[in-house]
């Protein structure tokens, strides 16, 4: 049987029903702009999700670091022995302070400080010493520790400056990590009528607080604008206003990148403001009523 060809009509048809090069093109261009468009939705939330969980993560361990700071800082005692020392912050001398830029407020700047603590609290018997500071800080960022001992009623008539020489011969294994990532570590005193204890301003006049100048403010060593607090005897500050400033993990672990002690990573941590998450709580000290109830 012979086959016959199809007709003119019927090929015509069957091409009709074929795309185009150009319907094709039009095609792909509009599937890539879809593709693109939900590539960058999905960009998009995955990053907001990964910048979510950063700031859950600096803010559950800020808020841990504040909680055991305050709780600790609320329980110091005074020795009530002639010239011993209660508590003492300072700035920390080995760092220098980070300076970080305000975008939005154009030639403003925000000078983060890293203090130390030191402190005695009162359990039975016997005393803890206490001490707080930030860890390898030597490019502006470290980790907030935490070292301390128990002893008995002797050491109350030993100056705090024993507590900080045990505390410094200590290696950094010793200290118990409390916080990664500290910009900002700072402890102010304030009396009982809530007025800062500064230097040269607002000074207690006893001779059982000494308020002066910190000789380890290298931003500023003609005029103090930090004040080294030290309370012996009996007294002690009324509250205190207790500062950290954690950097986010992402940021942190990008300056970390960099050459420490570059200038690209000072410009990197100048330039990341927004990416310190700051806490701040006032603490009263309970045992502090004794000392200011003489003045009222």
């Amino acid at each position: 049987m012979k086959l016959s060809r199809p007709r003119r009509s019927e090929a015509r048809r069957a091409t009709q029903r074929a795309f185009s090069l150009m319907e094709l093109m039009l095609s792909v261009s509009i599937m890539v702009v879809i593709v693109g468009a939900l590539y960058a939705m999905f960009y998009q939330t995955q990053k907001a999700l990964r910048s979510s969980v950063n700031q859950v993560d600096v803010l559950e361990s800020g808020r841990v670091a504040m909680d055991l700071l305050s709780r600790e800082l609320s329980q110091m005692a005074p020795t009530r022995l002639a010239n011993s020392t209660n508590f003492v912050a300072f700035l920390t001398p080995v760092y220098q302070p980070v300076v970080q830029r305000v975008p939005v407020a154009g030639n403003l700047f925000r000078t983060n400080r890293l203090q130390e603590i030191y402190f005695f609290s009162r359990y039975g018997q016997n005393v803890s010493g206490t001490c707080y500071r930030v860890l390898g800080a030597n490019n502006g960022v470290g980790t907030l520790g935490r070292f301390t001992y128990i002893t008995n009623l002797a050491m109350f008539r030993q100056p705090v400056s024993l507590l900080a020489l045990l505390a410094e011969q200590q290696a950094a294994t010793n200290f118990a990590t409390i916080a990664s990532g500290v910009i900002h570590f700072r402890v102010l005193a304030y009396d009982t009528f809530g007025m800062p204890l500064s230097w040269p301003t607002n000074r207690f006049d006893t001779n059982s607080v000494w308020l002066l100048p910190d000789a380890n403010d290298r931003l500023s060593p003609a005029v103090a604008r930090e004040t080294r607090a030290t309370f012996v005897s009996n007294a002690l500050p009324a509250y205190l206003d207790i500062e950290l400033g954690v950097l986010e993990p992402t940021t942190l672990a990008q300056f970390q990148s960099f050459p420490a002690g570059s200038p690209m990573a000072a410009t990197f941590l100048s330039n990341h403001i927004g990416q310190v998450q700051l806490f701040r709580q006032r603490v009263p000290i309970a045992e502090s009523a004794v000392f200011y109830a003489q003045y009222r």
